[in-house]
């Protein structure tokens, strides 16, 4: 969410197609005000596809992926120019119809890529970002790296 809320939108136009069914989902980490929220929760996937293409969106970056495979269907129709598979994918979609998979090194190695049915791009550190809304404590150093005994 933090790469969402962080976009630039002088440049870009953010729209988040939201699949969940519950009209009242939470959207509280949602701080980015120019950011558009579509429902399609309660459409086929033949429907959100439609959807979608009148949005005239021209990257569609899928955030579900195999968390919820029924949605694939989805990028079967080609609602946008380009498809790319983000988060919550670490592995090839199997899917032509996703021309780029965005990863990193830790999850995608080199000597796999040939298996990928998409372009994969690398990102220098993690795929993954994250962001918690709820007091944490600051990183440790590891007891180990200061000669103490391994902890568990």
């Amino acid at each position: 969410w933090p790469v969402i809320n962080a976009h630039d939108t002088d440049h870009f136009q953010v729209t988040l197609f939201d699949d969940s069914s519950n009209q009242q989902s939470q959207w509280d980490w949602l701080t980015n005000t120019d950011v558009q929220r579509v429902s399609t929760g309660n459409l086929s996937n033949r429907q959100a596809a439609e959807v979608i293409q009148a949005h005239e969106i021209d990257i569609l970056v899928d955030l579900s992926a195999h968390s919820a495979p029924r949605r694939l269907g989805i990028f079967a129709h080609q609602p946008a120019p380009l498809s790319v598979a983000w988060f919550n994918q670490f592995a090839t979609s199997g899917f032509t119809e996703f021309r780029y998979l965005i990863g990193d090194a830790s999850v995608i190695r080199d000597n796999e890529e040939p298996w990928y049915d998409e372009t994969v791009l690398q990102l220098p550190l993690s795929y993954l970002t994250f962001q918690t809304n709820h007091p944490v404590p600051d990183v440790a150093t590891r007891p180990v790296a200061e000669g103490q005994p391994f902890v568990f």
